[in-house]
């Protein structure tokens, strides 16, 4: 009996152990040292958008911690060497481990760019104050090891103060519908979605298609915007869907870039 006390309590020691080392050997393996982290700052600028010729950008949003979904979809993109635009939530990033080590194994893939989606991906991102921006870009710095040129605003909503503070820091917004703009911050809005929120429906591969088509051929530019959340493990139907639209995408014999590829900012 008293034995097994004895056993018991190193047994407790150490899961006690595991648990206080495991982030600091994290840290030590996987995360950069970024020292010092500098934050985009411009007092004015002046941002211009070059597409020279017909481009699709894929925008995966809500890619956040413990999305089940988000690495096997990245991958699938990357696989058939196409870009994307990853809008990263700040929330509780350092916790996942697993999709943290992931994103910093990716982040210098020529096809990825790390955005900012959000801070907490809540009613209040739509009203930021300055710290809170910098406070969720600083947790994707420290933790991935990219200081993000784009922002994604969740919900695409910003109220007007919110926007104004953005233009201080990023290059790029992208955000509400079919919105192609230059000057202190470029904006690419999304033209296409592959759910349809508004009637809580799945959007075809057809209908993508062809309101992309559409978008090429009307402004020489589409912008996929997909959820991670809409194509559950679970959903072997929607996979499958997934799949057969990115190949349907790259059947269009377009280029795929992303947003801080186009867009250059120039001090005034």
């Amino acid at each position: 009996m008293e034995k097994t006390k004895i056993w018991f309590g190193f047994l407790i020691i150490f899961f006690i152990f595991i648990f206080v080392i495991t982030p600091i050997w994290f840290d030590a393996v996987f995360k950069e040292n970024i020292e010092p982290i500098i934050y985009n700052y411009s007092e004015s600028q002046s941002c211009h958008i070059t597409i020279t010729e017909p481009t699709i950008f894929l925008r995966m949003d809500d890619v956040r911690a413990y999305s089940v979904p988000s690495i096997y979809l990245i991958n699938e993109i990357l696989e058939e060497n196409l870009s994307v635009t990853l809008g990263v939530i700040p929330k509780d990033i350092d916790k996942d481990f697993k999709l943290l080590k992931y994103l910093i194994t990716i982040k210098n893939n020529k096809n990825i760019e790390i955005a900012q989606h959000g801070v907490n991906h809540d009613k209040e991102d739509l009203n930021l104050t300055n710290k809170k921006i910098i406070d969720g870009n600083l947790l994707i710095q420290k933790n991935i090891g990219v200081s993000p040129s784009t922002y994604i605003p969740p919900y695409n909503k910003l109220e007007k103060n919110t926007y104004e503070l953005l233009k201080t820091h990023f290059k790029v917004i992208s955000g509400n519908w079919n919105i192609f703009k230059e000057g202190e911050i470029a904006e690419i809005g999304q033209t296409v979605e592959t759910y349809d929120y508004f009637n809580d429906k799945n959007v075809s591969v057809s209908e993508v298609i062809y309101k992309c088509s559409k978008n090429l051929d009307n402004y020489n530019f589409c912008v996929v915007n997909i959820h991670p959340q809409e194509f559950g493990l679970e959903k072997i139907e929607r996979l499958d869907e997934y799949k057969e639209l990115l190949y349907q995408l790259k059947q269009l014999n377009t280029t795929f870039s992303t947003f801080n590829k186009v867009v250059f900012c120039e001090e005034n």
